[in-house]
């Protein structure tokens, strides 16, 4: 899936070593994984209570080149959708350099168009792209600082506030613009005003010709859509 979440590195480290730092995620990922993750069908578990639930499963491992976990049941409990990880596959490819050893990590089926893209691609930033690497060249990862949870609580906070916008008994409103997608009212509507830490609640995604205005009545969920030309 050529749209799926993707990240690679590089590290001063054999392949072997590699192998072993992924297949220990409580050391890079979630110290309260319940399960084993060493061998083919192992499974295991992690739960942010009241955020995320996953079971995964050890599909593929061949030392030095390839491991690949199926997530068997997920719950992502801040979307509309909660299952958007269930089916899904987190890949390790592992390539063998000059320099050390390439990782190329990839989160089969989370794709931009999730909701909780943003969010779990934010996670996977920090864990898979520098946690596990840094457990790698280091020593020591940062397992278990969940960006997710962090999100979820900002968003949740946000949506309890008294109404930004002058009508519409709107709670907040997060705004992006540019193809930057960074946030930011749109041109000349000022219903879009500051909105600090929350400016990131909304999914939408605009291009240079339009900005998106997303209203959010309760939780991050979109309830109502302006779009600008500008």
């Amino acid at each position: 899936m050529n749209d799926s979440y993707t990240t690679t590195f590089t590290v001063p480290s054999t392949a072997a070593e590699v192998t072993d730092a992924i297949t220990d995620p409580r050391a890079w990922w979630m110290t309260d994984i319940a399960g084993d993750t060493r061998q083919v069908g192992d499974e295991f578990s992690f739960e942010v209570p009241g955020v995320h639930h996953s079971r995964l499963r050890v599909t593929d491992l061949i030392p030095g080149e390839l491991v690949v976990w199926e997530v068997v049941d997920g719950k992502v409990e801040f979307v509309a959708d909660q299952d958007e990880w269930t089916g899904t596959r987190i890949r390790f490819a592992i390539s063998p350099t000059d320099d050390g050893t390439t990782v190329r990590f990839t989160h089969e089926g989370l794709r931009p168009t999730d909701e909780c893209y943003d969010a779990c691609s934010g996670a996977w930033n920090r864990y898979a792209g520098a946690s596990l690497r840094d457990l790698l060249v280091t020593g020591t990862g940062q397992p278990s600082s969940n960006p997710d949870e962090v999100t979820f609580q900002e968003t949740r906070a946000a949506a309890a506030e008294p109404a930004n916008g002058p009508s519409g008994g709107v709670d907040r409103w997060a705004c992006r613009g540019g193809d930057a997608d960074q946030p930011g009212p749109p041109s000349g509507d000022p219903r879009c005003g500051a909105v600090g830490g929350a400016g990131r609640v909304s999914k939408g995604r605009t291009t240079s010709s339009t900005r998106r205005c997303w209203a959010s009545a309760s939780g991050g969920v979109p309830s109502s859509k302006v779009d600008r030309n500008s």
